[in-house]
C-alpha cells in the first residue's frame, strides 16, 4: 500500500466499512471458514464467532418503494456463522460468512488510512477467498451486491452553536424542547434511492451516549446491487463518491476546516 495517499489527521471518520455480498455455495459451509482463516492467521491472528449479518432484502430496482424496518423470520436449514478475524493491533478486521465478505477500519491511535487502503485491503482478501473457494468448493463467488458504510464522530467546534448550524443540511432548525424538559437523545433517519447508481443512501444520525450536545455520531450508509455494465469495485467508487460529496454538502463551511479531507 505504499503507492496510496498518506493517512488523514483530522478526518471525523471512527470507522470504515466495505462489504461484498454474494451467493451462497452450497458445497462450502461454515466449516470451510475456519480453514481460511488460518491460512490468514498472521494478518489475523485473532478470530470469533458472530452472529451473521442478514443482507439487506431490499431491491434497488426503479420504483421500488422504501419499507422501512421490517421484522423477518427466517427459517435456516444449517446453523450460520460469521467469522470476525482481527488484526493484531485491533485496527482492522475482516469479516466472513458465506455470503458475504466486509473488512473494516476501527479508528484507535491510528490515523484514517483513506478510504482507497481499505479498499485494497478488502481486494486483497476478497481474492485470497476466491481462489480459496475455487479449490474447496469449485465455484468462484460472484458478486451480487455491495456495502459501504461510515461512521463519523462529529463534535462541534464551539459549544455556542446548534447542530442547525453544524449540519445545515440536515437539521434545519434547533429542536424546540419542552418547559422543563431535559434532552436526553434524539436519532434520525433519512434514505434517498438513486436509481440511475442501483444505489441507496441511508443517513443516520444519533447523539454520543454522554451528553446530546458534545458530539453526533453520523453513519452514511450507501448499498447497492452489482451493475450490469461497470465491476462491482467501480460500483463501491460511485458509493463511496455518493457518500463523500453528501457529507460536504450538508456540513457547515466551518466544521468542513474543522474536518480537513475526509476522502
Amino acid at each position: 500500500m505504499s503507492d496510496l495517499s498518506p493517512p488523514i489527521r483530522n478526518a471525523p471518520i471512527v470507522e470504515l466499512a466495505i462489504s461484498v455480498l454474494f451467493e451462497p455455495n452450497d458445497l462450502l459451509n461454515d466449516a470451510h471458514l475456519s480453514p481460511f482463516w488460518w491460512e490468514n492467521r498472521e494478518e489475523f491472528p485473532s478470530v470469533e464467532p458472530m452472529q451473521p449479518i442478514r443482507a439487506d432484502l431490499v431491491s434497488f430496482a426503479p420504483g421500488r418503494p422504501f419499507g422501512g424496518s421490517q421484522t423477518q423470520i427466517e427459517l435456516l436449514n444449517e446453523p450460520e456463522t460469521r467469522l470476525m478475524m482481527t488484526s493484531a493491533d485491533k485496527v482492522w478486521l475482516c469479516q466472513l460468512q458465506r455470503d458475504r465478505m466486509a473488512v473494516n477500519w476501527r479508528k484507535s491511535q491510528s490515523e484514517y488510512p483513506r478510504y482507497a487502503a481499505v479498499k485494497s485491503r478488502l481486494r486483497q482478501m476478497w481474492s485470497k477467498w476466491s481462489d480459496f473457494a475455487l479449490t474447496a468448493g469449485g465455484v468462484a463467488p460472484v458478486p451480487s451486491k455491495w456495502e459501504l458504510v461510515y461512521v463519523n464522530k462529529i463534535v462541534p467546534p464551539s459549544k455556542d452553536l446548534g447542530w442547525e448550524k453544524i449540519i445545515p443540511g440536515l437539521f434545519h432548525k434547533e429542536l424546540v424542547t419542552p418547559e422543563a424538559g431535559r434532552l436526553i437523545g434524539r436519532r434520525c433517519q433519512w434514505v434517498w434511492d438513486l436509481d440511475e447508481l442501483s444505489t441507496r443512501l441511508v443517513v443516520e444520525a444519533r447523539p454520543s451516549l454522554n451528553d446530546p450536545k458534545d458530539s453526533i455520531v453520523m453513519t452514511v450508509t450507501a448499498r447497492g446491487e452489482a451493475h450490469p455494465t461497470k465491476d462491482i469495485w467501480q460500483a463501491i467508487d460511485d458509493g463511496h463518491e455518493l457518500s463523500v460529496n453528501f457529507f460536504e454538502s450538508v456540513v457547515s463551511k466551518e466544521m468542513l476546516l474543522e474536518c480537513g479531507e475526509i476522502q
